[in-house]
């Protein structure tokens, strides 16, 4: 109904950072906020900016990166609330300034965790984004519903084929709920969309639920790591696994 912005240079500042921002990588993520930061110095009522910078600061919250960098989790948490709430002032029709208050009550309020979900949605239909988190939702409440998580991701993923962090959460969808042979051909024929740590992780999901065992998959990990002794992301991938597949304290820290 209305343009964004009438600032042409807060507008393309906006675009460049949330280019970067769908990568998720914790340096794009860091750069958006700047960029971000910059468009609403421009045009002060800019409400997609607020939101990006409000998306942007939930996410360093969870990147673990808080730990060792310059970034507290909670700290980030606080100014992603500040961000979204600054927006729904502007424009109480910000359907990811919601979206983003519904997942920052992930953990502390079901119920209104879900009534932010729903207006999310409500107000925007066609974001994959929203579905995708609303999936979260399903899957990380107290009762999962597993059938539910699957279902919004179906959404999600016909409004983005190509959301690389989609299709990691689609596949798992996909395995938890035993559709095994839609999950290994969406696999197979989308296997540009991933990177090589997920791609194997997914399989290792795979192998488990085909089995039956999720002690299968350690030597399909080994088999792995012979064939690229030098990688350390299989490394890794073993250790987790010995870990909670086995209980295994001194082989995973090896």
């Amino acid at each position: 109904d209305k343009y964004p912005t009438q600032n042409m240079e807060a507008y393309n500042l906006y675009l460049r950072g949330h280019l970067k921002n769908d990568s998720r990588k914790f340096e794009d993520i860091e750069q958006n906020i700047v960029l971000n930061k910059q468009a609403i110095h421009l045009d002060s009522s800019f409400v997609e900016a607020y939101e990006e910078l409000a998306m942007s600061y939930y996410l360093l919250s969870k990147t673990g990166i808080n730990l060792v960098m310059k970034y507290d989790g909670l700290e980030s948490r606080k100014k992603s609330k500040h961000y979204a709430e600054k927006a729904i002032q502007i424009n109480s029709n910000s359907n990811r300034a919601w979206l983003v208050k519904a997942i920052l009550m992930h953990h502390k309020n079901w119920d209104l965790a879900k009534e932010f979900h729903k207006k999310a949605i409500a107000l925007n239909p066609n974001d994959a984004l929203a579905h995708t988190m609303y999936a979260e939702y399903f899957l990380y409440k107290p009762k999962p519903n597993i059938k539910k998580y699957l279902d919004q991701l179906i959404i999600a993923q016909n409004l983005n084929p190509l959301s690389s962090v989609l299709a990691k959460n689609f596949v798992t969808a996909l395995i938890i709920n035993e559709q095994l042979e839609k999950a290994e051909k969406y696999l197979e024929d989308n296997k540009f969309l991933f990177q090589e740590i997920d791609f194997i992780e997914l399989e290792s999901k795979l192998i488990a639920y085909k089995n039956k065992d999720w002690t299968q998959v350690i030597p399909f990990l080994n088999s792995k790591i012979e064939k690229d002794p030098k990688n350390a992301f299989l490394y890794n991938v073993l250790g987790d696994a010995y870990d909670g597949i086995k209980n295994n304290d001194s082989i995973a820290v090896i």
